[in-house]
């Protein structure tokens, strides 16, 4: 079986069987619906000609988990950045969507929240991205006025 296909068993807590094309789902109901919903998206997402990695698979997980009727296939394709190694840069979470959506349409955002959430990569991933679009000249970096702790 599939290393991602490991990754969901293992996750979502079911027993995954994988006959040629077809894949059985044992388990809990909702756990069987659940994983059943995201195997059709990620296959969607496949036919579309994304190429999955195991960090995709458990970051599609996690949107599922927040938002059990999110369309995968809106977060994937809201790519904001493309790094030097063609890695994508893409909001994780419904939350980080609608900050990435904020520094899209505002000229000053506030983004307030704990630590390691992604708040300052993502700003700066969508700096970039403006300063590669030619929709700035410049990315001014400061130091906080304060420091933490």
């Amino acid at each position: 079986m599939g290393s991602h296909l490991k990754l969901i068993a293992e996750r979502a807590g079911v027993l995954l069987t994988q006959r040629g094309n077809q894949i059985l789902v044992s388990g809990d109901a909702e756990a069987v619906r659940d994983v059943r919903e995201l195997l059709e998206q990620l296959d969607a997402l496949v036919a579309a000609g994304n190429l999955l990695q195991k960090s995709d698979v458990a970051h599609a997980m996690r949107i599922l988990a927040d938002d059990p009727r999110a369309d995968l296939a809106s977060f994937f394709r809201d790519t904001i950045l493309v790094g030097v190694e063609g890695r994508r840069i893409t909001p994780r979470s419904a939350g980080q969507r609608a900050y990435v959506e904020a520094l899209r349409t505002h000229d000053v955002v506030f983004g307030v929240g704990p630590a390691g959430t992604g708040k300052t990569y993502l700003a700066m991933a969508a700096a970039v991205a403006a300063l590669k679009r030619g929709d700035v000249r410049r990315i001014v970096l400061t130091r906080p006025a304060v420091e933490a702790g």
